[in-house]
């Protein structure tokens, strides 16, 4: 006897915003599909319809239909109409911790003001999911998600899915994809369809149901199942519910109907909770299991578009927020409409298929145009909050060094600015300290420049005469979160000195060198890295290779021929650019050869060459363990994948890591293959910059910012192998696209000059023990000179009541397991600071988190989630909050400061 099986008909689209075409093209679809979607919800009171779990298809139709809104938000409070919990359906696995966050504040925030936020995350089509997705979830309230790709091979259709903090979700499982019940015909034998006079065969429902039921029900760990009506832009089956009566005349055993995702989830919950089970299958981490399509080769593709999306989403977390901070407690104007317009443009390009750059050249331009339009409102307005701010701290003439990191930062550091005319001391220029010691700086470069700078009086720009200096300067400790002035004085000039490029004679001409590394330059062309402190060399680092790339956007494939080249095998040269007491830099270029293109049939790469310039500066700076690289590479070839190689030479390592939203993901190194599996393993991994291996004793790191994609060689060498840029012209899974006049491919074969920065660190101890070394290399310092605020020039200004010091912080954990990833303001609670703290390690750890910005108390602190709407009051003393995270938690804060009693600026 058959099963009786529930089965749950969840109606749906997928909407892309954009892909194969433009997001404007799509936009025409995608009205004509919301306008037949409200006439047939109104048409039928019992339609129930999911708007792929995003609410930014929505928001695009009602800017184009505003006089819908009405309408849009009675189905939503109706409970038919389901939006949310998400903006856009994101790659977890790219788009930073933070930014995720934000991407389901703002659908909450819309969701809710359409009507309510569907509580289930409905994730059918992200490439992988990230390890610490479900304790994102849950701050938001989120116990339920409905995905595909990435899960484990044989497991059911709902199982545990856990952070590596303990959260979990309930994990829906869409095994096979989605879509499979778009269309549901109405004649129940198979029957033929023409369109534009092309017959083409459509299956009954008579043989829909049988495959249906052959696909969802073998998976099933309760007789309960879901069927998916709906997959990329597909309008809504206007007579759906009539084709569901039939269906249930047609198979009896079947007790079909629609239903919303919660009705589905709640149902499944009720059976285990009824048989007093619960889901026997559990994943702990990561879903990156290549069992259906990951897709996981996206990291590396297009690799401009990478590098700007890290760029820009870092400007805003890393550096516009923290400087709206300190405009706030300055008594600055409030700018938080620039930064929530910025996030708005970053969080459209989280759409997976833009963020994975999977799209035609229209699209790569669209989201290329979002991230300039993000980064210049957030820039303009992180400048004008700090000019607020160093007014607050005088008129004078000085440089302001932030630092934005959770550590405090010294030593040696490489700055660029620009000093206009009237703040430029000249060449014997001091930089004088807050406690009035002069700090050392040798000026690399400088260049003369035009100032531009706005008067809103007289409204057009004023211009003068200004230096462009590039020095290695000499810092006292910056405290974390923080800023330290510098001054700037005119000292005596050294006539000895003058226009003399200091070398040190007593290295090699071609060997770098301080208290932590001696690099040398190998005949080959590589370099030859020894760690002083062990003892141990590291020969053969900075190896570039460059394969045949006959894949496309999603996947990488070599050529069956597929004839690798390496920088060792190639001419090139090696010079000194500066050597002094406090660092070095060495050119290498290196001239590859490389071949042009690959064949017609993908089999081989092409005899004829072309040539692939490839230079890289390596610095070395005074008392600093990392070895610096900038890397250009002028591509002329088409059809191939560039990477650089670190061997390591850590045979015994088993696991390699990498950095993802809110964790340092470990993966194994050696996988086997499965006949089973169409995408097998993958040896490449994602990353969020950073990436290395570990031994149990030592260890290496690459810091890589805006690059995702690494391997960890499995053989002796152990190469931490970071991909650079992997050149195609096909995206999906056909050549099709490529062949059509209707699509460009071009700017996916990343042509031309493309510019990397990467970091080398060898290391002892735990990974998570070098957060205080690697997380700077994420958050660098950033230097800008005092200029005075734009409207200073204007009758009705007013000077900051405030007066801050010259070297001071808003705050800090004492805990170096504890990293602060957010200080902004809160968009929920007017007057509070949101601040996030993340442990990472596995252990429970303890710390305090210290409000230290000068003339502001801490009057009261919450813990609350990631959503921010629920808060529990915290002890305050002196400005402390004492914190307690177990192993690998996000903690979300809210701060509440005001002005120091005055008794106490007395006392004091």
């Amino acid at each position: 006897m058959e099963t009786n099986y529930q089965v749950f008909v969840l109606s749906n689209t997928h909407w892309d915003r954009e892909w194969y075409m433009s997001h404007e093209r799509y936009l025409v679809r995608l009205t004509s599909l919301c306008d037949r979607l409200l006439a047939l919800m109104e048409k039928e009171p019992g339609y129930i319809f999911l708007f792929d779990g995003q609410c930014a298809a929505l928001t695009d139709y009602l800017d184009v239909r505003p006089e819908q809104t009405g309408r849009v938000r009675r189905l939503v409070r109706e409970g038919r109409l389901l939006v949310g919990p998400w903006f856009t359906q994101p790659l977890e696995t790219i788009a930073s911790g933070e930014a995720l966050i934000r991407n389901l504040s703002l659908g909450r925030r819309i969701a809710k003001d359409l009507g309510g936020v569907m509580p289930v995350s409905y994730m059918i089509d992200e490439f992988g999911h990230a390890a610490q997705t479900p304790q994102l979830l849950n701050g938001f309230g989120i116990r339920d998600a409905i995905a595909w790709r990435g899960i484990p091979k044989h497991t059911r259709n709902v199982f545990n899915w856990y952070a590596p903090d303990g959260s979990a979700v309930f994990m829906f499982y869409s095994n096979a994809g989605y879509g499979e019940a778009t269309n549901l015909p109405q004649s129940v034998e198979d029957f033929t369809e023409t369109i534009d006079g092309a017959e083409i065969q459509r299956r009954g429902l008579k043989s829909r149901i049988e495959a249906l039921r052959r696909l969802r029900e073998p998976n099933a760990a309760k007789p309960i199942v879901m069927w998916l009506n709906g997959i990329d832009h597909s309008f809504a089956q206007p007579d759906l519910l009539q084709v569901l009566e039939k269906a249930r005349e047609l198979d009896p055993s079947l007790c079909i109907h629609q239903a919303t995702p919660m009705e589905f989830t709640q149902a499944m919950r009720d059976a285990f909770a009824k048989d007093g089970e619960t889901p026997a299958d559990s994943v702990t981490g990561e879903l990156m299991y290549a069992k259906e399509d990951i897709l996981e080769s996206t990291h590396s593709n297009h690799v401009r578009q990478k590098m700007r999306h890290y760029q820009v989403e870092h400007l805003l977390s890393d550096y516009a927020e923290p400087a709206d901070v300190l405009g706030c407690l300055t008594g600055g104007e409030d700018m938080g409409y620039s930064l929530r317009r910025a996030w708005r443009y970053v969080l459209e390009n989280h759409a997976h298929d833009s963020l994975g750059c999977t799209s035609v050249d229209e699209v790569y331009e669209q989201v290329m145009a979002r991230y300039t339009c993000a980064h210049d409102v957030a820039d303009q307005a992180a400048e004008a909050n700090l000019r607020h701010f160093m007014r607050a701290g005088g008129k004078d003439s000085a440089l302001y060094v932030y630092n934005f990191s959770s550590y405090p930062q010294c030593g040696v550091r490489k700055m660029c600015f620009i000093l206009p005319e009237g703040m430029d001391p000249g060449a014997s220029m001091r930089l004088i300290s807050p406690d009035g010691t002069e700090v050392r700086h040798t000026v690399l470069s400088t260049k003369p420049v035009r100032d531009v700078r706005y008067n809103p009086a007289f409204g057009h720009p004023t211009h003068t005469a200004a230096r462009q200096i590039e020095a290695l300067v000499l810092l006292p400790e910056v405290p974390p979160i923080g800023w330290l002035k510098l001054k700037l004085e005119k000292g005596e000039p050294d006539i000895k000195k003058r226009n003399r490029v200091p070398f040190c004679l007593e290295r090699s001409p071609l060997t770098l060198e301080n208290e932590y590394l001696t690099v040398c330059a190998a005949p080959d062309g590589t370099l030859d890295v020894t760690d002083r402190q062990t003892g141990r060399t590291y020969p053969g680092q900075l190896l570039f290779e460059d394969e045949g790339e006959a894949g496309d956007s999603y996947v990488h494939i070599p050529p069956r021929s597929n004839r690798k080249i390496y920088s060792s095998g190639c001419p090139h040269t090696v010079a000194i650019l500066w050597d002094n007491p406090m660092g070095s830099c060495m050119e290498i270029r290196h001239e590859m050869e490389i071949p042009a293109d690959l064949k017609a049939d993908g089999s081989a790469r092409t005899e004829e060459c072309v040539r692939m310039n490839v230079v890289t500066r390596v610095t070395l700076l005074a008392q600093d363990p990392v070895l610096h690289f900038s890397v250009s590479v002028d591509n002329r070839a088409r059809q191939h994948r560039l990477r650089v190689l670190f061997p390591t030479g850590l045979n015994t390592a088993e696991e390699s890591f990498g950095l993802q939203p809110f964790d340092l993901t470990r993966r194994k190194i050696h996988e086997e293959s499965d006949d089973e599996v169409r995408e097998q393993p993958y040896a490449t991994h994602p990353m969020q910059g950073l990436c290395g291996t570990y031994d149990g004793e030592n260890g290496a790191a690459v810091c890589a910012p805006g690059l995702y994609e690494y391997e960890c060689t499995d053989d002796d060498s152990r190469s931490l192998a970071v991909t650079l840029l992997r050149a195609n012209n096909i995206f999906g899974y056909s050549s099709s696209f490529a062949r059509s006049p209707l699509y460009s491919l071009e700017a996916s074969q990343v042509p031309g000059r493309v510019d990397f920065s990467l970091d080398l660190l060898f290391f002892r101890g735990n990974p998570e023990e070098q957060f205080p070394r690697l997380a700077p290399l994420l958050r660098p310092l950033r230097v800008l000179p005092a200029r005075a605020p734009e409207d200073s020039v204007m009758p009705d200004y007013s000077e900051p009541e405030a007066k801050i010091p010259g070297i001071g912080s808003i705050l800090h954990v004492d805990s170096p397991r504890l990293v602060l990833t957010a200080c902004k303001r809160s968009d929920l609670h007017p007057g509070a600071l949101t601040v996030r703290v993340y442990n990472c390690s596995p252990e429970a750890q303890s710390g305090k988190l210290h409000f230290t910005f000068p003339g502001l108390v801490l009057q009261k602190a919450c813990a609350t989630e990631a959503d921010e709407e629920k808060t529990k009051k915290l002890d305050v003393r002196d400005g402390v909050v004492s914190l307690r995270l177990r192993g690998y938690e996000i903690r979300t804060l809210l701060l509440y400061t005001g002005k120091e009693p005055e008794h106490e600026q007395q006392t004091n």
